[in-house]
């Protein structure tokens, strides 16, 4: 027999509730599976975190922020900047970013999760993950370190943003 608590051990759940409905009790492989089968998928939520990274980077990677230094630290000109696809780099850019909010909201989809929480899961996922991530990158292509700080500072900022709106919306 499965108690509670070694249930939530195995698959490690925060609310063996449904777990323990959807399996009735017993020791069920998909203990996991039927937990997230019962949390929706907050889309306005992910929706909305897409839209707030997607306006941050805009802002970032504008002359008013970090742009200037970002081109530099890049090796680019104005003019590649300029001369790129933007229907192609802004439009999959928002589809990337709306893979991350949505994986992200799985992440957060616990309903202990709270505005504070979101914030704290998505700026560790911003800097451990995907600063560093990026640290590695510009190390191997031997960029100067104002890549690292311009783009891995944009991850921080954006995940964390996306955090706190995923936590936040309940």
């Amino acid at each position: 027999m499965v108690t509670p608590r070694a249930a939530v051990a195995r698959c490690a759940c925060l609310d063996i509730r449904c777990v323990l409905r959807k399996s009735g009790g017993k020791n069920d492989n998909n203990a996991a599976e039927a937990f997230m089968a019962e949390i929706p998928i907050h889309v306005l939520a992910v929706l909305a975190a897409t839209l707030v990274a997607f306006i941050i980077g805009g802002l970032w990677y504008s002359p008013l922020l970090f742009g200037s230094a970002w081109m530099r630290a890049a090796g680019l000109t104005e003019a590649q900047v300029n001369a790129g696809n933007k229907a192609r780099i802004f439009g999959f850019s928002f589809v990337f970013l709306l893979v991350m909010a949505l994986c992200l909201e799985r992440f957060l989809a616990a309903p202990e999760v709270t505005l504070a929480t979101g914030s704290l899961y998505g700026f560790l996922t911003g800097f451990g993950w995907l600063f560093f991530a990026t640290g590695v990158i510009t190390l191997f292509e031997q960029r100067p370190w104002s890549y690292l700080l311009v783009n891995g500072g944009y991850w921080v900022v954006a995940l964390t943003a996306m955090g706190a709106i995923l936590g936040g919306w309940r």
